[in-house]
């Protein structure tokens, strides 16, 4: 029952990246930096797109070429090709220099041969910064109320049933951190219903969410080596399962999938839910590369002691060159943690590039 469930979000999420029996106005979401209760609250479905792992991606190394990684490369071409079927538009975030540098090549791409890239949508890039100070909470209010605009606009109503609809969903992440800390559910099958999540019909999503929650409650307990994983972030399990087929256990990540769930507004009502939305985003994890490296390791470290976790695995893509800036703070942070870099990977894994590197790793780890 279990894998039938995780089966069925696998398959809406490939149904909804393509646009496959969806009629509804659809908004492509690059990043984890656009918060998708504003564009649900407008009326679109969002759909956050992931690169495909073995796609070409000659156009993207033609107007990216060393600017951006292999991920970021196909995901330029899909776009381009209209793999992701018709969208209405495309939201950019700044989670990373490297969307941005996609969102420029692309408008300009679109400036120079119109013809080629008419199955581009329109373009909006939503500048969001993280943060407490009251002048960053006013600036994020001003870029979001921009892309509402931009977005064909919504009221307070809106707003007010896209937030509930999402704390939703959170709550049933909160339960899921917990039952993979317990050892009850794989990192590979937290992170594909976390992919799940970026792509499907928000209602169907939770419906398929809090069943999946059931099922795994009475999961045996596995007894695998706790890890986390830092570096790069995974839109696909292929690294996933490659490190849990080693004995270890991958019970968290500070990268922007499925860690960012567990982190929710306040229990209090909600007066204002723009605020609420943006005093959440603002709320969450120091994953961006906004944040200084100390800050990000810091924070890394203190979840690795919180969960007793056995070793860390940073996992670095090949021209991804910025996780690898924040080891040397990752390392002074996690101090005699053990700690294994994994450096200059492609985004498709190759499992005899480092099969061997994480076999020998994982045998001197203790049990966390």
């Amino acid at each position: 029952m279990q894998r039938s469930f995780l089966d069925e979000m696998k398959a809406a999420r490939d149904a909804a990246l393509t646009g496959q029996g969806d009629n509804r106005r659809r908004a492509g979401i690059v990043g984890g930096d656009v918060p998708p209760e504003l564009v649900l609250a407008c009326g679109l479905h969002p759909v956050r797109l992931a690169s495909r792992p073995g796609h070409g991606y000659e156009l993207g190394q033609r107007y990216l070429a060393g600017g951006a990684d292999e991920k970021a490369k196909i995901l330029f071409q899909m776009i381009v090709e209209g793999s992701f079927g018709d969208l209405d538009c495309i939201v950019f975030s700044h989670a990373c220099e490297t969307y941005v540098r996609v969102f420029y090549a692309l408008r300009e791409f679109m400036r120079l041969y119109p013809g080629q890239a008419a199955r581009v949508p329109p373009l909006h890039f939503l500048d969001l910064l993280h943060g407490s100070a009251d002048s960053t909470r006013t600036y994020n209010m001003v870029r979001a109320r921009q892309l509402i605009a931009a977005l064909g606009g919504c009221d307070d109503g809106a707003l007010r049933e896209a937030l509930a609809l999402y704390e939703r969903h959170r709550a049933a992440w909160r339960e899921i951190d917990l039952l993979r800390r317990q050892g009850r559910i794989s990192g590979c099958d937290t992170l594909l219903a976390a992919a799940a999540s970026d792509v499907m019909e928000p209602v169907q999503y939770g419906v398929l969410i809090w069943s999946l929650v059931g099922q795994w409650r009475s999961n045996p307990v596995c007894t695998g080596k706790k890890v986390l994983v830092t570096g790069s972030a995974h839109d696909h399990a292929g690294y996933y399962e490659l490190i849990e087929r080693h004995g270890l256990r991958v019970v968290g990540e500070d990268h922007d999938r499925a860690a960012r769930f567990v982190f929710h507004t306040s229990d209090n009502e909600v007066h204002d839910p723009l605020a609420a939305i943006i005093d959440r985003f603002q709320r969450s994890p120091v994953r961006s590369a906004k944040f200084p490296a100390s800050e990000r390791a810091r924070q890394t470290a203190a979840r690795a002691r919180e969960q007793r976790i056995a070793g860390v695995l940073c996992l670095v893509r090949a021209g991804d060159p910025a996780a690898r800036w924040d080891v040397p703070d990752q390392q002074e942070a996690l101090g005699e943690l053990p700690f294994l870099l994994l450096d200059d990977l492609p985004y498709d894994p190759v499992p005899q590039l480092i099969d061997e590197r994480i076999e020998t790793w994982a045998a001197g780890l203790r049990h966390g």
